[in-house]
């Protein structure tokens, strides 16, 4: 599952089914950190999907999305 998440974060637009599965995802990885560290190698790519992560209703996958963002710097500063 986590690998399958992890490859729905690069594409561009997600069903909010696909939302979901992915949100899931980071709940469950909250300690793994597998998909904080697939997202930081691949950012530029899964920044469609992390926007729409945000706006999460659960703190936890908010907090994973800040964390990554914020490790970002200048790379994500111009997006």
């Amino acid at each position: 599952m986590m690998t399958t998440s992890a490859k729905l974060m690069t594409r561009s637009e997600l069903t909010d089914e696909e939302i979901k599965m992915v949100e899931s995802c980071w709940q469950m990885s909250e300690e793994g950190e597998d998909l904080a560290d697939y997202t930081r190698s691949n950012l530029r790519s899964c920044w469609p999907t992390l926007l729409r992560l945000i706006g999460s209703r659960f703190p936890e996958v908010r907090w994973q999305i800040y964390d990554v963002l914020g490790e970002g710097g200048d790379e994500v500063v111009g997006w």
